[in-house]
């Protein structure tokens, strides 16, 4: 398991991610963003797979059995560990859930 630490929120990344709340952004690169933890999991037990995974080490934590299975037997290698600081920062939450993952629009 390759896990990429982010620790800026002006990292390429989290830019592409804050703009991702933007329909024009999501259509022009044909991506989503889901911040939900059951519909990541619910879609990769559907077999829709996520081209990036972004998750807090606090997640990590309390989810780490469901998540090391999501990554193993995923097919993105792009996997990344950032703050909750930077969390809240691409988050169109309330509160954010620590856990983001970006999908290809088909």
């Amino acid at each position: 398991m390759n896990i990429k630490e982010i620790n800026s929120k002006t990292n390429q990344k989290i830019k592409i991610l804050k703009k991702l709340s933007q329909k024009k952004y999501r259509k022009e690169n044909n991506l989503f963003l889901l911040e939900n933890f059951v519909s990541i999991f619910d879609a990769f037990s559907r077999g829709i797979y996520f081209k990036e995974l972004y998750f807090s080490e606090e997640f990590f934590l309390l989810h780490q059995e469901k998540i090391e299975e999501i990554i193993k037997k995923s097919k993105s290698l792009e996997v990344y560990k950032i703050t909750n600081e930077i969390n809240k920062s691409f988050s169109n939450l309330d509160t954010a859930s620590g856990i983001a993952a970006v999908y290809e629009i088909n």
